[in-house]
């Protein structure tokens, strides 16, 4: 199974991560996909028609300043914070990761999940890559920068590994025009052997960093 949150495994005891806080929740894809398996997770969400559709399918999500975390009572209590693909949307990281880090309870374990620009795709495609997608992606950071940024804004045990994913390949196809979209499915499967070896390799479409506060 392909599980769009590496990180989240029936394998792993609820309570090793629980509760959790998923900042910019979207539509509550994650939020459901951890309900499921029983963990105590609860989103914020910035968009209100985004969090009208996380509440229909049943996700526990609310609305919510999460450019500032500081604002944010339940923060205080996690015990995980989770942010999947919304770091580089943020116009000054540094300030939200320090004001972040501020909110957190001792101990408490930030995951975190952006592209990576390091990523075979991206070498092979370039300014084709469809993971650059401006402007709504403001900052890349390969994982080195990542990790710096992290230790500089008090974070501590920084470990960062890579998932890779066949649709990053296709998807990139698609947006450099070479591929029409009802043509995929078949490429896809043809690429799952090469993914162990570019997560291997630090090749693989998005870093999945964990971090704890000290």
């Amino acid at each position: 199974m392909n599980d769009p949150y590496p990180y989240l495994s029936s394998t792993r005891a609820p309570s090793v991560i629980s509760p959790i806080v998923d900042l910019g929740a979207g539509s509550g894809s994650f939020c459901l996909l951890a309900q499921a398996i029983d963990y105590a997770v609860s989103g914020i969400e910035q968009s209100s028609n985004s969090v009208a559709e996380a509440v229909s399918a049943g996700a526990r999500v609310h609305q919510g300043d999460v450019l500032h975390p500081a604002k944010l009572p339940e923060i205080k209590s996690a015990k995980t914070v989770t942010m999947n693909h919304v770091l580089e949307h943020l116009i000054d990281p540094r300030e939200f990761l320090q004001e972040l880090h501020a909110a957190m309870a001792p101990d408490a374990t930030l995951i975190l999940m952006i592209p990576n620009p390091g990523c075979l795709w991206r070498l092979l495609f370039k300014s084709a890559w469809h993971g650059w997608d401006p402007p709504s992606h403001v900052h890349h950071y390969p994982a080195s920068a990542l990790k710096r940024i992290l230790r500089q804004t008090g974070f501590q045990n920084v470990k960062i590994d890579t998932k890779a994913r066949p649709d990053g390949f296709t998807r990139s196809l698609i947006h450099s025009g070479r591929l029409p979209q009802a043509r995929y499915l078949w490429l896809r499967l043809l690429l799952l052997p090469l993914l162990p070896m570019m997560e291997a390799f630090g090749l693989g479409d998005e870093l999945i960093c964990i971090a704890t506060k000290r």
